[in-house]
């Protein structure tokens, strides 16, 4: 049994509280229609979701990995495919910040200034024929 302090359930409330009203009710539309949510992107930025596992000093939020995690599942409630999106931009992040690069960069991608993409293919299909 885990036993989360009153920080983490306060986090944890807040990540479902902003799935309910932001994600659950749009993920429909989105997946349909094939869009990428900006203005929820901006909206998770602006309540901290983006850069967690980086340092504040760079930007990020300073999280560890069991109080994002506890974010990830209450956001996922929501909408998984967003939740799926934000993980991978946080965790490229962290990469990043862990590989020494440029502080400008890491901290562009704390912020949500730049976003993380990846591609990924299959041997003789999409891309790599």
């Amino acid at each position: 049994m885990v036993l989360l302090n009153e920080e983490q359930i306060s986090l944890q409330k807040k990540a479902y509280s902003f799935a309910k009203k932001h994600l659950r009710s749009n993920e429909a539309k989105w997946e349909a229609e094939g869009t990428f949510p900006k203005e929820t992107f901006a909206m998770a930025k602006s309540e901290g979701y983006v850069g967690m596992l980086i340092p504040k000093e760079l930007g990020g939020q300073g999280l560890g990995f069991s109080d994002s995690a506890l974010v990830y599942e209450s956001l996922a409630r929501g909408s998984f495919t967003f939740t799926f999106w934000l993980g991978v931009h946080n965790a490229v992040s962290y990469g990043v910040y862990l590989a020494e690069v440029d502080e400008s960069i890491v901290r562009e991608i704390a912020t949500g200034e730049k976003l993380i993409a990846i591609g990924l293919t299959e041997p003789g299909a999409g891309s790599d024929p």
